[in-house]
């Protein structure tokens, strides 16, 4: 079974360190000793602005998962250089 979760960094975040194909670390605060592996498959061409900051949404294909994930738990998504 494949998850797919989309997230939303601020430019400045995603300056030169996120590009399709990119390998990432997702964390999600709940189960922080399970370390979730993936890879960015889209970043969106459009901005929306958040709280005063330009984002753009990210999307991430996991390889891995945890059947204790469920819908809502935040993360901390750390892209690999």
């Amino acid at each position: 079974m494949k998850f797919a979760l989309a997230t939303a960094f601020a430019a400045m975040t995603l300056a030169g360190s996120a590009l399709a194909d990119t390998r990432v670390t997702v964390t999600l605060d709940a189960l922080s000793k399970t370390p979730l592996h993936g890879r960015v498959t889209e970043i969106s061409p459009v901005y929306e602005e958040k709280r005063g900051d330009i984002t753009y949404t990210v999307t991430v294909v996991l390889t891995d998962g945890d059947p204790k994930m469920r819908w809502g738990m935040t993360a901390v998504t750390t892209f690999e250089k």
